[in-house]
């Protein structure tokens, strides 16, 4: 793995010219270490399985790279890369090997908590067919008539994903799969929200302590391109994320477990801009009760084993 980064590093240096640039970025290489709590070091481990595995190029790195300022002391490499990425969509299909849409045909599922969703509903009152900003209020209305009446479908919803434009996905087959583990309510939900990386997000409004986790399922012809995740999907903006690089092998990545139990999920991305459609139904996943601690104590020798 640190032949891998070693080879990063040089070519970095010999593509980047400005030696205020080159200096940084040779300190960030020369302080990697084993320790994944530090988030740089878990990105440049990502990379690395990346580089190995063909899904992302050297070069491509150095064009998001050389757009780094480092001397941004309020904002980390890591913020800024993020946000290159954010700011510029486009990014991902310029600069990812990993355009395999066409690698499994399936039908997906996503899963998303309530709030998120209530949060891009279109403020829409089908009872009064009028215009009008929702709140906390509003909430029990709204999940009654998404869930309960039917008054508010999917197609009421301009989009539903997240930083970077990025819906992440999962095989409706496999999340079926997980929910059948266990018969417990509050069991089998936190398996699947720990089996995808999830945790419980706590949620001041009429759905109780925790938010309500739901997914979405999508018909059986999905319109969308969907690609493995890379380095460029990961979410480093915040600290102690979650996000592990995977192999080249089916056109899946996988989950690291929220807990980091072995159980992992597959994933895969859309970055189309999802435009809700009555084809597409949402469920309730179930009411989460409690919450789920993280524990990133694996995360090493996970990385190392995806590594190869």
């Amino acid at each position: 793995m640190k032949e891998v980064l070693e080879f990063l590093h040089k070519y970095l240096l010999n593509e980047i010219v400005d030696d205020a640039k080159r200096a940084s970025i040779s300190n960030w290489f020369l302080e990697f270490s084993d320790d994944l709590n530090v988030d740089g070091n878990r990105f440049l481990l990502c990379i690395a399985i990346d580089l190995k595995y063909n899904l992302i190029n050297p070069e491509s790195l150095v064009k998001i790279f050389i757009d780094i300022d480092f001397s941004l002391l309020d904002k980390t490499p890591l913020m800024q890369f993020d946000e290159l990425i954010h700011f510029n969509p486009s990014h991902y299909f310029k600069y990812s090997n990993c355009c395999d849409h066409d690698y499994v045909q399936e039908r997906y599922a996503s899963v998303i908590n309530w709030s998120k969703l209530f949060r891009k509903i279109n403020n829409y009152l089908p009872l009064t067919g009028t215009y009008r900003m929702f709140d906390l209020a509003d909430e029990s209305f709204v999940f009654s008539c998404v869930f309960e009446q039917n008054s508010i479908t999917l197609k009421d919803v301009k989009e539903w994903n997240g930083w970077k434009g990025i819906t992440w996905l999962l095989p409706l087959s496999d999340l079926e799969d997980l929910m059948k583990v266990y018969s417990d309510d509050n069991d089998r939900i936190n398996y699947v929200m720990d089996s995808l990386g999830l945790e419980p997000i706590e949620h001041t409004g009429a759905t109780g302590l925790y938010d309500i986790p739901i997914y979405i399922e999508y018909p059986d012809k999905f319109p969308h391109k969907c690609y493995q995740p890379n380095s460029l999907c990961g979410f480093w903006k915040e600290p102690g994320g979650l996000y592990l690089s995977f192999k080249r092998l089916d056109g899946h990545g996988r989950t690291y477990s929220t807990t980091g139990k072995k159980n992992q999920g597959k994933e895969r991305i859309t970055r189309e801009q999802e435009y809700g459609s009555a084809d597409c139904v949402p469920n309730v996943l179930g009411h989460v009760i409690a919450p789920i601690i993280k524990d990133r104590t694996n995360i090493v020798a996970e990385a190392k084993l995806r590594f190869g």
